[in-house]
């Protein structure tokens, strides 16, 4: 392990995560194929090198990441590493006459379906532990609803506070591609962690190689306030 990772507190949820984490957008397909044995390896040697916390979603791959980040982590103790996963989009199949929009990824044809409705962030996080094959995730993030900021507020972020309260979950937050509405969510609908989209890096057969913005995350741990908090 390589002891600059370190632990980090994740937020006030109690879990402890490494300074760095690994973003798994590349893992499934983005702009390029990349093989199992790859796909595997890379997880493999960000375990070796001490980084305890990985991210995915649905929205990688139509749900390849998951797939491929589940079948190397079913084989460790579940208390060894710190996971999160996105809702907001289900992956669903073509329909007749329906054109797939790969938005990036090399995958089978597919389509992802925006739901942010109570029933559609609860279907959304059932589907990823199917796919991940494990009973639970340690962090739910609500990805990229910068066009849907009116039902984030009013559906998802509730439904995922929920979660959070059932113990289904141990901490939320938002994924964005921009600041604003994140600064309007730590006041509106405080997360345990939000996540601006970062560049990541991926292994594949010619060594590591640095993927395009928005492949990878970095987490905001801090205490957030209420808005009655923030008041002088």
């Amino acid at each position: 392990m390589n002891p600059a990772l370190g632990g980090v507190p994740l937020g006030r949820t109690g879990l402890r995560v490494s300074a760095l984490g690994l973003g798994t957008a590349p893992l499934g397909n983005l702009f390029s194929p990349v093989s199992d044995r790859d796909a595997d390896a890379t997880v493999r040697a960000a375990l070796d090198a001490g980084i305890t916390y990985l991210d995915t979603a649905p929205h990688y791959g139509l749900g390849i990441a998951e797939r491929r980040l589940g079948r190397v982590l079913a084989g460790l103790p579940r208390d060894a590493f710190v996971l999160s996963t996105k809702v907001g989009r289900l992956v669903r199949p073509l329909q007749a006459g329906e054109a797939a929009d790969p938005e990036g990824y090399v995958t089978p044809p597919g389509k992802r379906v925006w739901d942010l409705s109570r029933d559609g962030v609860r279907r959304s996080l059932e589907e990823s532990l199917q796919r991940l094959g494990l009973d639970r995730v340690d962090v739910a993030f609500l990805h990229d609803p910068d066009d849907h900021e009116r039902q984030a507020y009013r559906d998802a972020f509730p439904a995922l506070a929920e979660l959070r309260d059932q113990g289904v979950v141990r901490a939320i937050g938002a994924g964005m591609n921009q600041a604003e509405m994140l600064a309007r969510t730590r006041v509106r609908a405080p997360p345990s962690t939000t996540c601006r989209h970062r560049r990541s890096w991926s292994r594949g057969q010619g060594g590591w190689r640095r993927s395009a913005a928005g492949t990878g995350c970095r987490c905001e741990r801090r205490r957030w306030r209420s808005r009655s908090a923030t008041r002088r």
